[in-house]
């Protein structure tokens, strides 16, 4: 058994990845991308935390723990505001899905 404290698992974005994430949005974005809401010149802003958004469950469906990580970049004039999947910007790796099983099916009977 390790001494080393266990890492919290924490929605916060590190300093490396908030390094990632500037660098990412400076070669995809540019450095001076108007804001298309106001439709105007703007400063962008990253947000702190790595947002989940959550998968659509249709009506009926079995409720699902899955969420898209994703980065809060807002306008600091209007306040407009983007999501951006971490995965592809390199922030955080997608979790391997655990195996599924297929639910035993319950006995008919006739009452």
């Amino acid at each position: 058994m390790s001494d080393q404290p266990v890492p919290k698992k924490s929605a916060q974005l590190t300093d490396e990845q908030r390094t990632k994430a500037i660098a990412w949005l400076l070669e995809k974005w540019g450095n001076a991308r108007p804001c298309p809401f106001h439709e105007g010149p703007t400063t962008w802003g990253l947000g702190q935390l790595i947002v989940g958004v959550p998968a659509f469950i249709p009506i009926g469906g079995a409720p699902l723990a899955k969420v898209y990580p994703c980065v809060v970049v807002t306008c600091n004039v209007c306040a407009y505001t983007v999501l951006l999947n971490a995965i592809p910007m390199g922030l955080v790796t997608p979790e391997e899905p655990e195996p599924q099983t297929a639910p035993t099916p319950e006995p008919l009977t006739a009452d």
